[in-house]
């Protein structure tokens, strides 16, 4: 691509020179489409939904109570709004943990997804980046407004890599965990449904 780019930069500037306009217009034109087609095959590269089938988007079809395994990826952000303090955590899932609503049993999935969390109140511990965490949580995907020209959020969180989102009732729903033993313990998750 970048060679192409050059080649039709060094074409404008050679028309220039000898004074050719129908050369310089062409090489205007494929410029420009091509910047055109980079920016398209960028914003649907960003905004596409996972397309594997086992992705676990495609598991969580409604919102449901889970419990969820993984770590903090930044920092949380706080809004406070009119007295009313939300946070909002974005977690790198490995395990999910959930009851399946036909059977009633319970299931673990591993995974590998990021998820935005919010949580009313104020969070248990001081939380960092990188630490482990147990949280219950009701998920969901992600959805939008469907009005024409307004701000799409699933296609922003989408090029954040983010497909699903949860609310945490109450802090007492996030545990820190300090050290892992082994990646299938779920004692901790089990006692949080």
């Amino acid at each position: 691509i970048l060679s192409a780019i050059s080649l039709l930069f060094g074409l404008c500037f050679v028309s220039r020179k000898y004074k050719t306009k129908w050369l310089c217009l062409t090489s205007y034109f494929f410029l420009s489409l091509l910047f055109l087609l980079i920016g398209y095959l960028h914003a649907q590269i960003h905004s596409a939904p996972p397309i594997a089938s086992n992705h676990i988007q495609n598991e969580i079809k409604e919102q449901q109570t889970v419990s969820l395994y993984g770590v903090l990826v930044k920092h949380p952000e706080v809004n406070n709004i009119k007295s009313d303090t939300k946070n909002r955590l974005v977690m790198h899932v490995k395990y999910i943990h959930h009851c399946l609503p036909k059977h009633g049993d319970i299931k673990n999935i591993k995974t590998s997804v990021l998820v935005l969390l919010t949580l009313k109140g104020c969070l248990p511990d001081e939380l960092k980046p990188g630490d482990h965490l147990f949280v219950k949580t009701k998920i969901s995907t992600v959805n939008t407004f469907s009005t024409p020209g307004s701000f799409n959020y699933k296609k922003h969180l989408a090029g954040k890599a983010i497909f699903l989102k949860g609310w945490i009732d109450t802090p007492s729903n996030v545990l820190k965990i300090e050290t892992v033993e082994s990646q299938l313990h779920f004692s901790p998750i089990t006692s949080l449904l």
